[in-house]
């Protein structure tokens, strides 16, 4: 091989190397764990959400009690774990900064997750709320954000089993066809503030 080919394809290397280490997040999706942190609450469509995020990219999500749950504990879901774990309220912003992720998701508005919670993350840690109505048009703009190419078709095939009425939510948790002891079952948003379920 000549000098000059030697040269060029050392640049082109180093080229995209540096392109690959200069490129956006967003690129690579959450495949480099734990980078990503999803924050949500125990409803339908953003734990359905969560949980498909989490299969898909491996990615742990914090569930937090939705309002007037019986169950009021806060459960961090990892992947590979066969039960969540409880964490308490006052330690989150602790827990997070030992978990160590780089950013973190929060799926909802306020009528999901209130703002008490994201007060309580290190203001270092890039946070992002993403809200709506349309929960599809999120589970599309996520699989973009994230780089999960099954997310949208998955979140919208699911989410029509699950808002048929008389189905019951059963969590994607499930050890043995049964939902994991640690996860409660999700409830719908109350009426008054409900967005499109």
């Amino acid at each position: 091989m000549s000098l000059f080919k030697k040269t060029v394809s050392i640049l082109v290397f180093a080229t995209v190397c540096t392109a690959v280490s200069a490129a956006p997040w967003s690129t690579f999706g959450p495949k480099r764990k734990p980078e990503t942190l999803i924050i949500t609450a125990n409803y339908v469509s953003p734990r359905l959400m969560a949980e498909l995020i989490q299969y898909e990219s491996g990615q742990p999500y914090l569930l937090l009690p939705a309002e007037g749950d019986a169950v009021q504990k806060i459960f961090l879901c990892p992947r590979k774990a066969k039960e969540a774990i409880v964490i308490p309220e006052e330690q989150i912003g602790r827990f997070v900064d030992f978990l160590g992720a780089k950013r973190i998701i929060i799926l909802g508005g306020t009528n999901y997750v209130p703002e008490k919670y994201a007060r309580m993350l290190n203001p270092n840690t890039p946070v992002m709320r993403v809200t709506g109505n349309d929960w599809e048009r999120i589970a599309e703009e996520m699989k973009f954000m994230l780089n999960l190419s099954k997310l949208h078709k998955n979140f919208k095939r699911l989410r029509a089993q699950l808002v048929t009425p008389g189905r019951l939510y059963r969590p994607l948790r499930a050890v043995d066809g049964k939902p994991a002891e640690a996860a409660p079952e999700a409830k719908e948003l109350p009426a008054a503030t409900q967005d499109k379920q």
